[in-house]
């Protein structure tokens, strides 16, 4: 795993607090100056390494890192739909709900038919109490995933479970 020191992670660290920044504080934070250079991030191998660290990261419970990693694959390829989800599973799993339901709702804006980010957003609606749109992003995930469907198969199990809780 890539250790976050040395002086090309601190440019591509700047680069990571722009992207958050204008994520999180909206069209204002636009004002503020972007890095002059690309600090050598290709959209291609480094992205998708970049995201698996991300992924580990966010497992490992590093998510301050992890949200750095994913600003630094979004300053290169902010289309990432991939990264916008794992940015809502880490502010998911930090409880952040709304801050989540913004970068899943992001990441479905550029892949409607992402089922991991349809059922991490399903998740995150069973958790702030919103069956009726957890059982629709289910539906979603019926209509395009091929069988088996793990995805929606734990969502359909993580549905029927909230519903026999409900029922008591």
């Amino acid at each position: 795993m890539t250790k976050w020191v040395g002086p090309a992670w601190r440019h591509r660290l700047a680069a990571s607090a722009t992207v958050l920044l204008v994520a999180t504080a909206g069209p204002a934070a636009l004002a503020m100056e972007e890095p002059t250079d690309s600090f050598g991030m290709g959209g291609g191998d480094e992205t998708a390494t970049l995201l698996a660290e991300a992924s580990e990261l966010i497992e490992g419970g590093y998510y301050e890192n992890a949200r750095l990693a994913l600003g630094a694959v979004l300053a290169e390829a902010p289309e990432s739909a991939e990264a916008w989800n794992q940015l809502g599973y880490l502010e998911r799993r930090l409880q952040n709900f709304d801050k989540a339901l913004e970068h899943y709702a992001k990441a479905l804006t550029l892949a409607p038919e992402h089922t991991g980010a349809l059922h991490y957003q399903a998740e995150t609606f069973l958790a702030l109490g919103r069956l009726d749109e957890a059982e629709a992003n289910l539906a979603k995930i019926e209509a395009v995933c091929d069988f088996p469907c793990p995805s929606g198969d734990d969502l359909a199990e993580q549905i029927a479970l909230y519903r026999k809780n409900l029922d008591g």
